[in-house]
């Protein structure tokens, strides 16, 4: 029996795995509890949902996210403080800047897309 390229442990990969549970939650458990676990299990339904948007967008964005650092000359988040500390980007303001709020953008469409749309919006 063959695997599909990227599953190493075959099929459901996690991101289904995560999803079908997320499904199960909201669409099959939530309608039939009471407050306050329903509102405890509406939780855990939004924290599966982010697991599966980190699942399937994270390693795309660390890749994204270490080109980013490389551009400015540096290996990971703790060096890009201190270059930034000691005033090292200064005459790469707009450049950093730009980077920060993409890096900002691309952390917050994992963490809560909703908001990304609601600015959009607004």
């Amino acid at each position: 029996m063959s695997r599909p390229a990227g599953l190493p442990f075959g099929s459901p990969g996690l991101i289904e795995l995560v999803a079908g549970l997320r499904d199960f939650f909201a669409e099959d458990v939530v309608p039939s509890l009471d407050e306050p676990l329903r509102y405890h299990v509406r939780v855990a339904v939004g924290v599966l949902a982010l697991v599966a948007r980190e699942l399937e967008l994270g390693p795309a964005y660390v890749q994204v996210h270490e080109a980013r650092l490389r551009a400015f000359g540096v290996g990971d988040d703790v060096e890009l403080a201190a270059a930034i500390r000691l005033g090292v980007l200064d005459d790469r303001f707009d450049e950093l800047r730009s980077m920060l709020l993409a890096d900002a953008s691309d952390r917050v469409a994992v963490t809560d897309p909703s908001e990304l749309a609601a600015e959009a919006e607004g």
